[in-house]
């Protein structure tokens, strides 16, 4: 299965989704679609992996389990 590759906070600046807490990627990992985590162009939406991850934790109370499970589905 191919995943699907999430760039959460450019979609956020594009107004694809209104803030990273209604974004669908929430969903999406509760019916346990094959997710991962992107940073689009970083250069342009001022973001690391880093700051995607930590925002998608507090918006979505993801912990460690959670941040892994998104990394190993990238690889």
């Amino acid at each position: 299965r191919i995943p699907l590759e999430m760039c959460p906070t450019s979609n956020v600046h594009t107004g694809a989704a209104k803030s990273l807490a209604d974004h669908p990627i929430g969903l999406l990992a509760r019916l346990r679609f094959r997710v991962t985590i992107n940073t689009d162009n970083r250069l342009m939406s001022d973001i690391s992996m880093s700051r995607e991850m930590a925002g998608l934790a507090e918006a979505h109370g993801y912990g460690w389990a959670d941040l892994q499970w998104f990394t190993v589905n990238a690889m």
